[in-house]
């Protein structure tokens, strides 16, 4: 009995510990941390953070922490994270030209900037970059090289006009999607009708994306295209044709296509949200958009986003100045998922 009580310990304290698994941060200066990266010839990676900075913690939380991104950093490549404000802070942080937080920069032993990830990205996308990165594929440097040696190369250019944007620079990628349509017009590449997409979604305008569904009706881009015209509907409240958009996806992709039904669902909870937000709409509008709210619960089960229906049903309540039902949501919510900002609501429509 004794030692299966050992063993159910020894299996708890390593199931937890697998779950608290983190990136390893350096805590030596730059300089130390250069010349640590120079001797095992690895990369460097910098996470430049501020004490402000919402999505630094984000990050913290949700990717640092997570097994996969913990397990290859750790092996891979030394890390560092160094406060932009404090210290040598500053001076690092003019040195990389960093004007955006959270911003990651992968240099080489001499100091040498790889590539850089700005802003928040989840795990999964975050752990990818990071092993192209490593293994020197499509770095802003790899891609340069290949462009220096061929301006025209399509496949190049749409990958670093995606890096571009990416990285918040919506100009200079357009540079990029305009060389690959102009060197590749018959779409041998493949990249061709993604840069054409790309171009369409800068305009900023449905009329754009849906003239490239019907210049491209087998793209492998139809299915982001149905979805952002959809969307460029939601700000407007025009829930006319948001629905008629992702039913013509759904249509041709099926009912049950993940991505569309998570999609549809958190078009339709912010439809409601814009509704709820609203001052100026009638009664009969948050009666309507409770409605819809319904069916947007069928397409967000199991979302990690479920809890903010309820939010917005709560939200919808209120202004039918209906607190029961309102406080009934909101606790709701708060069950799924204890976020501050449905806590301070709660606190709102109990004063």
């Amino acid at each position: 009995m004794k030692n299966i009580l050992v063993v159910i310990i020894l299996i708890f304290f390593f199931s937890i510990n697998a779950q608290t698994e983190e990136i390893k941060f350096e805590t030596g200066n730059f300089k130390e941390v250069l010349q640590k990266a120079k001797q095992e010839n690895k990369l460097l990676m910098i996470d430049f953070y501020t004490d402000w900075c919402g999505w630094c913690k984000k990050l913290d939380l949700e990717v640092y922490s997570e097994k996969n991104v913990a397990e290859f950093a750790n092996l891979n490549q030394i890390n560092w994270k160094i406060d932009a404000e404090k210290g040598e802070g500053p001076d690092v942080t003019k040195k990389y030209d960093i004007k955006v937080f959270p911003t990651i920069i992968f240099v080489d032993g001499e100091g040498n900037e790889i590539d850089r990830i700005i802003g928040y990205r989840p795990a999964k996308e975050f752990l990818e970059t990071m092993k192209e990165f490593n293994r020197g594929e499509n770095t802003k440097s790899s891609l340069q090289k290949i462009l220096n040696e061929n301006l025209d190369d399509p496949t190049a250019n749409f990958k670093m006009g995606m890096k571009v944007l990416k990285n918040g620079d919506a100009d200079i990628a357009k540079g990029y999607f305009k060389q690959v349509v102009k060197s590749d017009p018959g779409n041998n590449s493949g990249f061709t009708d993604d840069a054409e997409f790309e171009l369409a979604k800068m305009e900023q305008t449905p009329e754009k994306i849906i003239e490239f569904i019907k210049l491209n009706p087998e793209s492998n881009c139809l299915k982001d295209a149905y979805i952002t015209t959809a969307n460029f509907y939601v700000d407007s409240k025009d829930i006319r044709n948001i629905k008629k958009y992702y039913e013509i996806a759904f249509d041709k992709y099926g009912k049950n296509d993940s991505v569309l039904k998570k999609s549809y669902g958190n078009a339709l909870v912010y439809y409601c949200y814009i509704v709820s937000i609203d001052d100026e709409s009638k009664n009969q509008n948050y009666k309507d958009a409770l409605k819809i709210s319904e069916e947007a619960m069928e397409y967000m089960k199991g979302n990690e986003f479920e809890a903010d229906v309820f939010y917005v049903r709560s939200m919808l309540y209120n202004k039918l100045k209906d607190k029961k039902n309102a406080l009934k949501e909101i606790n709701e919510a708060i069950k799924m998922k204890p976020e501050d900002i449905y806590k301070q609501y709660k606190e709102e429509l109990e004063k």
